[in-house]
């Protein structure tokens, strides 16, 4: 096979060997005012064993994409006419996955902006967890603030499980503030229900007018909670299957039964001492989940800034490349509107 050697400087002092038939000529000094690894590795004393062709030093960055490899290449070395102006998601991942290995947001912020940028209409109505978990990590490798945001908002909305990374190395503290939002919020909502069935149960209940409304309630709220399979819940307590968006949904059709609560066609047993008690079911929960945890707005990207490093990535990077490509991207989109999420 012809060997490959892109030349992204003339005078170039580095040889960078992505495999045996692919080789990039590069400057020493643009790479290391660009990333502090090749700073690192290029400040390192030189052995004989480094000598490239040309008395040149020769350093392994073997495991990449050679398309991305060689963008971020021509962007850290100012080669901007050669650098697409907008790029798709895949492409736009893999290219985030050698700038945050060898962290050079900065020096490539020129262009990974508008390419977020082209991509924002798209963002809005994704609910898919393996398309956000990379929307998530771009907008924390390229340090955008809005699409982190909101990145981070959608899938706390729309996770039915723990977030697990299994693509891209996103950090774990953010994985595991995203999984305590879900928690609490969930959480939250369902200790609304089983308090209110325990307070349902107890003679001195102030929630009825009468221990007949009181019941009334109690068999309503269990009924409506067993038919929306709300007593099936993880005995884990990670709440499988359920999201903040299907648990707002179906938190917002409890119906009222049969009272003596204001509204009802007869308003039988309504006496002028309990004429005002809200023997509405729906009234009840309306008020409770108004005081429980509200749904995330999504992450602010600056308290998270003190995870940045490779640390993460372990000792190889190609793991993480080839786990990027190993499940589907083009699974279809669930129908939840995660932008009305309340209560």
């Amino acid at each position: 096979m012809t060997e490959a050697i892109h030349v992204l400087d003339p005078q170039g002092d580095v040889l960078l060997t992505l495999d045996p038939n692919t080789t990039f000529l590069v400057f020493s000094n643009a790479l290391t005012k660009a990333s502090p690894y090749f700073k690192t590795c290029l400040e390192e004393p030189w052995n004989g064993s480094q000598t490239g062709r040309g008395g040149r030093r020769e350093l392994e960055a073997g495991g990449w994409d050679e398309g991305a490899f060689l963008t971020v290449l021509r962007l850290i070395h100012g080669l901007n006419q050669d650098v697409p102006q907008k790029v798709d998601l895949t492409r736009m991942t893999k290219i985030a996955m050698v700038v945050d290995y060898y962290q050079c947001a900065d020096a490539v912020s020129r262009f990974t902006s508008p390419w977020l940028i082209s991509q924002h209409c798209r963002l809005w109505r994704v609910t898919s967890i393996q398309k956000l978990e990379l929307w998530i990590f771009l907008a924390w490798v390229f340090k955008d603030h809005s699409t982190f945001k909101h990145a981070t908002c959608n899938a706390a909305a729309s996770l039915d499980r723990r977030f697990v990374t299994r693509r891209v190395p996103i950090p774990d503290g953010i994985v595991e503030t995203i999984n305590r939002d879900r928690l609490t919020y969930l959480s939250g909502r369902f200790a609304v229900l089983d308090n209110l069935l325990q307070e349902l149960q107890q003679p001195e209940s102030t929630l009825a007018c009468s221990a007949e409304c009181r019941s009334t309630l109690f068999s309503s709220l269990s009924e409506q909670m067993r038919g929306k399979g709300l007593f099936d819940r993880s005995a884990c307590g990670d709440f499988e299957r359920f999201s903040q968006a299907n648990t707002w949904s179906l938190l917002r059709d409890f119906n009222d039964p049969q009272t003596c609560s204001p509204g009802n066609a007869d308003g039988e047993g309504v006496s002028a001492d309990t004429e005002n008690v809200p023997c509405s079911l729906k009234k009840i929960l309306k008020e409770r989940f108004r005081d429980a945890p509200a749904p995330s707005p999504g992450l602010n990207l600056r308290q998270f800034m003190q995870y940045r490093g490779r640390d993460r990535w372990g000792d190889d990077h190609r793991a993480w490349e080839d786990s990027l490509w190993a499940l589907p991207l083009d699974e279809p989109e669930p129908s939840v509107d995660t932008n009305h999420v309340q209560w």
